[in-house]
């Protein structure tokens, strides 16, 4: 893989660690006699690193910016390496803590200098023996501790050390002149208090897979009730959550005709869990497409109490069968841990399961057509028209009224003609079956309870309001079809009539440097998400090059930040470097779309699943990655640090949020 470090800790390029080692090739010049890489450690771990293929003089360090000042001192330097012309070299520790670390590739040729970085980590425990704190070049010193790397097994299973244990086939502990089975009517979730545990030897991460494997027989390997994963043949790290965009996580596998070392080829059972996080009245879909069976349940991340399980389907199958799938939604939002139960009979073996978030489609299941509202209630609140019983919609997300007794549950649905709310049990969701509520009642479609008021079509006797409803429709086919979910109102220090950024605004509805405005282009962006606002995307503007006014030459296609920032919305030519080259970016349209979904959203998806934020703080804090990158505000969330605390001057995620607020005063809502 070809990749381009950076020149400074904050261009740093970010490198994905796994437990198999990855390579990577890059080189210096004599223009740039340095390369920086950042990594990050998730727990405490070990770290392979080689650097080969070099003709030049070159040495290659280990630093980690205690002081997060965005400099090398002296003090932060962990390990170095020097290497000769045609050899190659490394550093390698056996315990490194949890944080983020730079890797420095540095010559002093005077021409340009190719290379190979290859990497690997694996995580250690504590209660073993190994190097604990010294780093060396050689990877030859060795020191006694209280940690130990994990022994990995080929496929991915690690061998529980000093378990020397009998088991049989049916993953149960042989204990001598004792022949009961203590496996007996015990569950996954109520393990028996007789059943000594044998903890796996490594520490399981939440935001990694984390898998148990029990050797069954073909009598018992699909009976789920007497699984007994705390004694389990194998423990093993089956990688990264999986999660990005709107995918929250995937787990997929393929041993072949052969199961994990440690682990029989045929007949036998896995359970893997990951954390993850999930939203009250989104929705979310569970899909399967495995070899042989797989089912599901989720706990609270606190408390571990069982919040719903999913039957999946538990059959002996092939992955050319059709996908199973079902949509599920929470009743708060929160830290669940999503676990995956799978069972191998014989032949191959492959897990793909994928949660992800959805918007599935509904209809009226009632024959009279379905009131579109304004707001969630029915209570002084007039339909803004009928939708046919025939007509579907997407659906946004699920809410609960505030004073609607006889309709508590509803959907905020998006038309043809725009966004409004309905009342949820005269919705047949397609495809979906029912929604499975974890941690409450299952939501059918149903039909109308008779003893309520009606808000079919046959309670409708003007579908369109009139234009003194206060409903936010407007009269025709202009309508919007209700509220936005978009209510974010940001408080600001800027007066209203602030002479500073009224030029601003001014550029973006009427431009002196372009032909058409760009207020069309930042409200296509923003209506693709329902956590983004078009005042936000007028503000990034603002903030990045006051909409073409500070960029060299002036308008779209300047730039900024000394030529590295191209375009409206300053995106850097160092890390979109495919972008830049196609020449798009000085297109007005193109660049806000590229700044929105390349870089703002995919911040803002990571930041949810793999923060605790929420709301306007979430936000702001995607807004901190556009400028100071998602690293960084990593590094800051990890620390306790405000999420402005590597921005350009401190305030970067405030100050646009100041400025949305602003062009909100502007009627930008």
């Amino acid at each position: 893989m070809s990749i381009t470090g950076g020149e400074s800790l904050r261009q740093a390029k970010a490198i994905a660690l796994d437990t198999q080692k990855k390579s990577w090739r890059d080189q210096l010049s004599e223009s740039n006699s340095q390369n920086l890489y950042r990594i990050r450690l998730n727990q405490r771990s070990s770290l392979d690193l080689q650097l080969k293929n070099t003709k030049s003089n070159t040495t290659v360090e280990l630093v980690q910016d205690r002081n997060r000042n965005g400099r090398i001192d002296r003090k932060e330097l962990v390990s170095r390496s020097g290497v000769s012309k045609n050899q190659g070299t490394g550093l390698r520790t056996d315990t490194l803590n949890q944080g983020t670390y730079f890797i420095r590739v540095s010559s002093t040729a005077d021409r340009r200098t190719n290379y190979q970085l290859v990497l690997s980590t694996n995580p250690v425990e504590k209660n073993s023996t190994a190097q604990r704190n010294g780093w060396s070049a050689t990877g030859n010193s060795k020191s006694e501790s209280e940690y130990q790397p994990v022994r990995r097994t080929l496929g991915g299973a690690v061998r529980v050390p000093g378990d020397t244990r009998n088991r049989d086939g049916g993953g149960n502990t042989r204990n001598p002149g004792n022949s009961s089975n203590n496996n007996n009517n015990n569950n996954s979730n109520n393990n028996n208090s007789n059943d000594r545990p044998v903890s796996p030897s490594r520490k399981e991460s939440p935001t990694r897979w984390n898998g148990r494997f029990l050797n069954r027989t073909s009598g018992n390997v699909n009976d789920y009730k007497t699984y007994n994963f705390n004694n389990a043949n194998a423990y093993a790290d089956l990688g990264s959550r999986g999660g990005g965009g709107k995918r929250v996580a995937r787990l997929k596998i393929d041993y072949g005709n052969r199961g994990p070392r440690d682990i029989q080829n045929d007949n036998f059972a896995m359970e893997s869990w990951t954390r993850v996080k999930l939203k009250e009245g989104r929705f979310y879909k569970v899909t399967t497409k495995s070899n042989d069976g797989t089912r599901f349940y989720f706990k609270d991340y606190d408390t571990d109490k069982l919040m719903g399980e999913l039957s999946g389907d538990w059959r002996d199958r092939d992955t050319s069968d059709a996908a199973w799938s079902q949509v599920i939604s929470v009743s708060k939002t929160d830290q669940y841990k999503f676990f995956v139960q799978y069972y191998e009979r014989t032949g191959k073996s492959a897990v793909n399961v994928t949660l992800e978030e959805v918007k599935p489609t509904g209809r009226a299941n009632t024959s009279g057509g379905l009131n579109l509202r304004s707001k969630a209630s029915t209570i002084d609140n007039s339909p803004i028209r009928m939708l046919n019983s025939n007509e579907t919609f997407t659906i946004v997300r699920q809410i609960k009224s505030s004073n609607d007794n006889n309709y508590p549950d509803w959907y905020e649905v998006e038309t043809r003609n725009g966004r409004g709310y309905v009342a949820a049990e005269l919705v047949t969701v397609d495809g979906a079956g029912n929604i499975v509520a974890l941690g409450g009642d299952n939501r059918n479609s149903g039909t109308p309870n008779p003893g309520r008021g009606r808000d079919d079509g046959g309670g409708l006797s003007n579908p369109i309001p009139d234009n003194n409803t206060g409903n936010g429709g407007t009269v025709g086919g202009g309508s919007t079809g209700g509220t936005d979910l978009k209510t974010y109102s940001f408080t600001t220090t800027i007066p209203r009539e602030n002479g500073a950024f009224k030029p601003h605004l001014d550029e973006i509805l009427s431009p002196y440097y372009h032909t058409t405005s760009y207020k069309s282009y930042i409200e296509e962006s923003a209506l693709k998400y329902d956590w983004l606002q078009p005042s936000v995307i007028a503000a990034i503007g603002s903030r990045e090059s006051a909409w073409g006014i500070l960029l060299s030459p002036r308008g779209p296609g300047g730039t900024g930040d000394g030529g590295h920032g191209r375009g409206l919305m300053q995106i850097d030519d160092r890390f979109h470097q495919d972008f830049i080259y196609s020449g798009k970016w000085a297109d007005p349209r193109e660049n806000i779309m590229y700044g929105i979904d390349k870089v703002l959203a995919p911040n803002y998806n990571y930041l949810d699943q793999n923060t605790n934020l929420q709301g306007t703080e979430l936000l702001r804090a995607a807004l901190a990655s556009y400028n100071a990158g998602l690293g960084n505000v990593m590094d800051a969330y990890e620390s306790g640090l405000d999420s402005d605390s590597y921005t350009t001057g401190r305030d970067y995620g405030w100050d646009v949020l100041d400025r949305a607020g602003w062009f909100q005063l502007q009627g930008w809502v």
